[in-house]
């Protein structure tokens, strides 16, 4: 159970269960850190928070791979703001390494976070 996404402790490479945080303070579009579930997943929960001293906000969607190289969209691109929100994305694809991709920065002064918590 993905509980409050807090985060909890890994077991080996297996993060089923743990909130990991995927966006550290990106300020620029791309890729957050890839984590290893240790298995096949197909049900995830999101939260992303954005920070911006004007009006910014960020865009970002969860993609996945079997093989940590060739990663696909599992989530529709969603927009934050500077309220943490939570998302539920549910794929009929179960994939073993996923990322957060952030699609748009909405200005210069816009940092995005982002956690994953794998739970099916």
């Amino acid at each position: 159970v993905c509980g409050t996404l807090l985060g909890m402790a890994k077991t080996a490479n297996n993060y089923r269960g743990a909130a990991v945080k995927s966006l550290v303070s990106q300020s620029s579009t791309g890729t957050g850190t890839s984590f290893d579930l240790g298995g096949g997943y197909d049900t995830f929960s999101l939260q992303l928070q954005c920070t911006t001293a004007g009006t910014g906000t960020a865009t970002a969607q969860l993609t996945g791979s079997l093989d940590n190289s060739n990663f696909t969209t599992l989530s529709a691109a969603t927009t934050c703001s500077t309220a943490a929100r939570l998302i539920l994305s549910t794929g009929s694809t179960p994939v073993q390494y996923v990322q957060l991709n952030v699609t748009v920065i909405g200005s210069t002064d816009t940092v995005i976070n982002g956690w994953i918590c794998a739970d099916g």
